[in-house]
């Protein structure tokens, strides 16, 4: 039960230490210089998404979550 506990406890830690930068992760996803198509950098940029593009974008914001969750760990 401690051991839950203390992960749980580590859990938020690392959630509040990332969550601050979600409204900037596209800038962030960005920086991080991954291997885009020309409409997915639009998509980052603040172009406007089509309905077909939904999962495309929803893809790009996890690759961008866990590489920084597990950048918050390694901090």
């Amino acid at each position: 039960m401690i051991m839950l506990a203390h992960q749980n406890i580590t859990y938020l830690t690392m959630t509040k230490e990332w969550i601050k930068d979600i409204p900037n992760w596209e800038k962030l996803y960005l920086e991080t210089e991954p291997t885009l198509t020309i409409r997915e950098k639009e998509l980052l940029k603040g172009a406007p998404i089509k309905s077909h593009e939904g999962m495309m974008y929803g893809r790009m914001y996890r690759e961008w979550k866990e590489k920084r969750i597990k950048q918050s760990l390694n901090e």
